[in-house]
C-alpha cells in the first residue's frame, strides 16, 4: 500500500468510528440500521460509472467519452474524450496508435479525476440540498 491510501483508509476509518460513537452515545435503537447504509464509495467503483458515448465535463465543458483503456504512453486508465473543436490537443491517434477518432485538436487523455461527471454548479446546487 501506498502511503496516500493508508491516509484515506485512517480517515475513513476515523469517520467510522466517530459516527459508530456518535450512535452509541445517543442511544439509538437503530444503530445497525444506520451504520449499515454508512457506505464509502470507491474510486474503482466511479470509474466504473463512466462509460463509452457518455457525456462527461471538461472545464465545465461537455465532452463524449470516446476511449477507456490503457494506452503505450502512460501507465493505469486512461480516458479519451472530444471536446468542443480547438480546446484539445489530439485526434485520438498519440505515436502512431489510434486509441480513438475525433477532428484534430479535438482530443484529450485524460485520468479519473481531470473530469467531472456533471457540471460544477449543479454539484453546488446538490451540495445546497
Amino acid at each position: 500500500m501506498n502511503l496516500m491510501t493508508n491516509i484515506i483508509r485512517g480517515f475513513l476509518d476515523s469517520q467510522q468510528q466517530s459516527l459508530t460513537s456518535q450512535l452509541i452515545m445517543r442511544g439509538d435503537n437503530n444503530f445497525f440500521t444506520h451504520f449499515s447504509a454508512f457506505k464509502v464509495i470507491t474510486q474503482q467503483e466511479l470509474q466504473n460509472d463512466v462509460h463509452l458515448n457518455q457525456i462527461v465535463f471538461v472545464n465545465n465543458q461537455e465532452a463524449l467519452v470516446k476511449f477507456i483503456g490503457t494506452v503505450h504512453f502512460g501507465a493505469g486508465l486512461f480516458y479519451g474524450v472530444e471536446v468542443p473543436f480547438g480546446s484539445g490537443c489530439t485526434n485520438g491517434t498519440e505515436g502512431g496508435v489510434a486509441y480513438f477518432s475525433c477532428p484534430e485538436n479535438s482530443g484529450m487523455f485524460l485520468k479519473f479525476g481531470d473530469f467531472q461527471m456533471q457540471k460544477e454548479d449543479e454539484k453546488e446546487d446538490e451540495d445546497e440540498l
